[in-house]
């Protein structure tokens, strides 16, 4: 019987079904336990793109490229035929990004935009442009860059969203002061009591870390009142003091000189010499080593160390001119001149038995030879730093009047009057591109060295510029 015309479609189909050939593939050996698809490869095998193979050789050429490899452990077929020193098996890239995808944290953990985008600006590092705004604050400026390096220090350990509360809000308040020129409005105090909260709440579990050290520290240079803050960095560094593990045990000394930065003429003598005996005896007095732990460069911890000795020093002098007899403070006093003392010397010798690695520029050799700076020292911290020794001198004594007669005071004062000359007649420039001249610690080192010079009329010519602001 013929086949009806409404069948002739399907069993045409029929046949060209029948008519194809299918080849089995190459099974490949191995233990491969991911199947066919071979999803676990490693990065050759990944990398390897199929060919179009003639059809007389695929018998004998593998056309699906799989990573063949007996375990995890063993390099695959085609690391081995090629020599490859690794063979390191990943998941795709779906898969990869599916796994290593962050469990979400607790809703008081969750960041939101505008949080988002004030630690992103720490932790870049980018220098603050606001205008500055508020005066009183200014002494942050100066500070910002120990806190960019500790910035990244924190990502490490607490992540970036900041896993630790009270550090958080703390960040997030220096943060918006920062970018606000120096103000402080509704987001910052916000913040600020954010972070007191769960401070308290540590408090009352006994439960400090780390991340509760430097958000005292932080709360404390923004807040108008600095004392208020001292107690609780205090205690919470006493209590962290016997464990010798924790991760950032270098940047204690930069959490000590971050309060030292602040107007240390806001600061009652009696709270300054807390603070000062205190942190000295869990972390010991402030060095260049110190510094150079929690900077980690040289020349900046060299400049950092002579910044805040001439802080400590000027402190020093306004209390023990104003001292009625307190026992506490002219101990103190003694104790930090004489930890300043010690620690001056160590630069000395550290600056004449070593030179700096990097190439001098032009400029800095024609300072060289002019007399203004050193290798080491710029012209401003070669002149802060024989501030500080003729200031050393002059505390190291029985009383002000003793130290300004001796000979050892009389020598340093004609280096340091000498040091102002030449930077007037030179005209370098400071910081901020200002002359070096007349900056406040030119006055500063001219008004001391004229109690001792003996030179009175070169100081008494000179020094009539000063006397006339």
């Amino acid at each position: 019987m013929p086949t009806p015309f409404f069948h002739l479609p399907i069993a045409l189909h029929a046949v060209h079904l029948c008519s194809r050939t299918r080849k089995n593939q190459h099974v490949e050996v191995g233990n491969n336990r991911f199947g066919k698809a071979g999803t676990l490869r490693c990065e050759a095998c990944r990398r390897r793109r199929r060919k179009v193979i003639p059809l007389h050789l695929q018998a004998m050429w593998k056309l699906t490229m799989k990573c063949v490899y007996r375990s995890l452990s063993d390099a695959c077929e085609f690391c081995v035929s090629q020599n490859k020193a690794s063979c390191d098996k990943k998941w795709g890239p779906g898969k990869e990004s599916s796994m290593s995808r962050p469990v979400p944290g607790p809703p008081e953990q969750v960041l939101d935009s505008d949080q988002v985008l004030l630690l992103q600006w720490v932790y870049n590092g980018e220098q603050h442009t606001t205008r500055w705004r508020r005066e009183e604050t200014r002494f942050l400026l100066d500070a910002q860059w120990e806190i960019f390096g500790l910035a990244k220090e924190i990502i490490r350990l607490y992540t970036k969203s900041v896993t630790s509360l009270p550090l958080r809000y703390a960040l997030l308040a220096y943060c918006g002061v920062m970018t606000s020129g120096g103000l402080s409005g509704n987001r910052e105090l916000q913040n600020i009591s954010h972070a007191i909260v769960s401070l308290r709440e540590k408090l009352a579990r006994s439960s400090f870390d780390e991340g509760d050290l430097f958000a005292s520290v932080l709360l404390g240079i923004i807040s108008p009142g600095l004392e208020a803050h001292l107690n609780g960095f205090i205690g919470i560094m006493t209590h962290l003091r016997d464990n010798k593990t924790y991760s950032l045990r270098r940047f204690w000394p930069m959490a000590r000189d971050l309060l030292f930065s602040f107007p240390l003429e806001n600061i009652s003598a009696v709270c300054f010499c807390h603070l000062y005996d205190r942190s000295r005896a869990v972390i010991g007095p402030p060095n260049l080593q110190q510094r150079f732990g929690y900077i980690g460069q040289i020349s900046l911890g060299l400049t950092l160390d002579l910044h805040y000795h001439d802080r400590l020093l000027s402190k020093a002098f306004q209390m023990l001119l104003q001292n009625n007899g307190d026992e506490m403070i002219s101990r103190t006093i003694q104790t930090l001149v004489d930890d300043i003392h010690v620690d001056m010397d160590a630069v000395e010798v550290w600056m004449t038995s070593s030179s700096p690695k990097e190439e001098l520029s032009e400029a800095r050799r024609q300072e060289i030879e002019t007399g203004i700076s050193t290798e080491w020292l710029s012209p401003a911290s070669f002149l802060k730093y024989s501030f500080c020794k003729l200031t050393v001198t002059i505390l190291g004594a029985h009383s002000i009047i003793d130290g300004v007669q001796n000979d050892v005071a009389r020598v340093a004062s004609e280096t340091l009057l000498h040091l102002v000359v030449l930077a007037k007649t030179s005209g370098i420039n400071g910081m901020m591109g200002r002359p070096l001249y007349e900056s406040n610690l030119c006055r500063r080192a001219y008004a001391l060295a004229v109690l001792t010079c003996p030179t009175q009329s070169l100081a008494l010519d000179f020094g009539t510029t000063f006397l006339s602001r």
